[in-house]
């Protein structure tokens, strides 16, 4: 059975989104990595949940739980 997140922990992950997108944007990462990618997806979000996945110590498939767990 899956646990409810709380709203600090809602909180918390949320700045740890922003921070690294501020982070990221900082240190001029670019957005999408090839100049032949289709602009679907880009780079920031992935390295969001990567960081995200390891800070909470979860596998993909728990991390899918926390973020729909989410409401935001």
């Amino acid at each position: 059975m899956h646990r409810r997140r709380s709203s600090s922990e809602r909180d918390r992950i949320g700045h740890i989104i922003k921070v690294t997108d501020i982070v990221l944007e900082g240190l001029g990462v670019p957005r999408y990595s090839s100049v032949r990618n289709n602009r679907l997806y880009d780079e920031h979000p992935k390295i969001s949940l990567l960081i995200l996945k390891q800070y909470l110590d979860v596998s993909y498939r728990e991390l899918c739980s926390v973020l729909g767990s989410l409401k935001i």
